[in-house]
């Protein structure tokens, strides 16, 4: 059964879909393309690098439990993202295709979920020592920190924007995790995170559920603000670089008599 106009028409007007520029993606208020390419392309090398890493660590440990965790789903997300990025980057054309929309759909959640992993991990689940292996305390500064750093130069570098819309598909990965750790749980006995375990009871289980929910939309609305006020700089900061530029095209002849005493 097809889709009618107007269904697809909703849907559009909902995403954004026909609105979507993805040269904003590939664009910066305050570098070039190519630096921007380029501090991508560092970030491509150095996510994918840590990784494979925590792939060979987990191999290493006899760990199949790699892609249970939300950190780790929200790296491979982050590092999917750059890669794209590179690859997008390089292309000449910016019209709209099937891996532009899925870059846009990533990029909102690199925005968000990489503001929430580090303040979680830092203020619930930090459990680094002096005992901890280098290797352990590499990955995780990367995974946990590092993240939100190349988040922020992602943010601040390009001209993408975020919708509101797009939370419900951010809140729909998070919905997924939780229902796949239920799963784990079921299997294996075991909750991914102490916070979202039930065994404490169904009162506590349910704050702990909905102040994860809130918190999430709190966070989401905070990066919104981040873009508007990168927005805001940015084309300030354009509008100056422009009138520099064109006040040194300005043939000196016509700046005499300004600077004549």
């Amino acid at each position: 059964m097809t889709q009618s106009p107007a269904k697809r028409s909703c849907a559009t007007s909902i995403f954004h879909t026909d609105t979507y520029d993805p040269s904003l993606s590939f664009s910066s208020y305050f570098v070039s393309s190519k630096t921007l390419f380029v501090v991508r392309l560092v970030m491509a090398i150095y996510c994918t690098v840590v990784f494979i890493a925590t792939i060979v660590q987990y191999i290493v440990n006899q760990n199949d439990k790699v892609l249970v965790y939300f950190t780790n789903l929200s790296y491979l997300g982050l590092t999917v993202y750059f890669l794209l990025s590179v690859y997008l980057g390089a292309k000449t054309s910016m019209r709209p295709t099937f891996l532009h929309y899925v870059h846009f759909v990533l990029y909102h959640t690199v925005i968000h979920f990489h503001i929430i992993v580090p303040l979680v991990y830092w203020f619930f689940l930090d459990d680094l020592t002096s005992e901890t292996p280098a290797i352990t305390w590499w990955r995780t500064v990367s995974m946990h920190a590092g993240d939100g750093i190349f988040m922020l130069v992602e943010l601040w570098l390009n001209k993408q924007i975020l919708y509101w819309s797009y939370l419900l598909i951010t809140m729909l990965f998070l919905l997924l995790f939780m229902f796949e750790s239920w799963v784990v749980h079921a299997v294996d006995h075991f909750w991914v995170y102490n916070f979202l375990s039930w065994d404490s009871g169904a009162a506590k289980a349910a704050t702990w559920y909905l102040g994860l929910f809130v918190f999430f939309i709190i966070a989401y609305a905070f990066q919104m603000g981040m873009i508007y006020l990168r927005n805001y700089i940015g084309v300030r900061f354009e509008k100056s670089r422009k009138k520099l530029v064109a006040a040194d095209n300005i043939p000196m002849d016509k700046m005499a008599p300004d600077n004549a005493v």
